[in-house]
């Protein structure tokens, strides 16, 4: 599995997408690629139609950080995510029952 969790473009996935299918023809195995995507509002959800990855890791947006931050997004956008059809995980601060 690869994990993207920087500002790579559609065109860059797309690349690496191409290149571990070349791998994928040599080892026999496949390699998945996973798009961590910043939350920032419903906006930022829409990135998840324009990439061809596997899975989307959803994470809050920190200013000066990519992950591990700490801060919860807002997860009442998560019902607009699934529509999506992707399948997922998550990340970030998990805060279960709190509102």
């Amino acid at each position: 599995m690869v994990q993207l969790s920087g500002d790579e473009s559609p065109e860059y996935t797309d690349n690496l997408r191409n290149r571990l299918e070349q791998l994928k023809i040599q080892f026999n195995r496949r390699v998945e690629i996973w798009k961590a995507i910043r939350v920032t509002g419903i906006n930022s959800l829409e990135a998840m139609k324009i990439y061809n990855v596997d899975k989307y890791l959803l994470d809050s947006n920190a200013k000066k950080s990519y992950g591990g931050s700490g801060i919860a997004f807002d997860w009442k956008l998560v019902g607009h995510y699934l529509k999506h059809g992707k399948k997922n995980h998550t990340r970030g601060n998990i805060e279960i029952g709190k509102k």
